[in-house]
C-alpha cells in the first residue's frame, strides 16, 4: 500500500512545539499556509498490578492473573 496518502511538491517547514508529553506538528508551506498538522501524545507508563501483562486501567480483572 503506499505510505503517503497525500504527495506535495513544495517548499516548508515543520513547526514542531512540545509540551510535556504532547508533540504538535504543523506543514507551513512558505506562503505561511498550513497544509498538514497532527497531534502525538505520550502515553503514560502503566501498571500491571497482576503480571498478566495487561495494564491495569483496561484489565477486566486487574487483581487476578487472567
Amino acid at each position: 500500500h503506499p505510505a503517503m496518502v497525500v504527495s506535495h511538491n513544495l517548499h516548508g517547514s515543520v513547526v514542531l512545539d512540545i509540551d510535556g508529553q504532547r508533540l504538535d506538528a504543523t506543514f507551513l508551506t512558505k506562503d505561511g499556509q498550513v497544509l498538514d498538522r497532527y497531534r502525538m501524545d505520550k502515553a503514560v507508563a502503566c501498571t500491571d498490578p497482576d503480571g498478566d501483562g495487561v495494564c491495569g486501567i483496561v484489565d477486566n480483572c486487574p487483581s487476578t492473573s487472567n
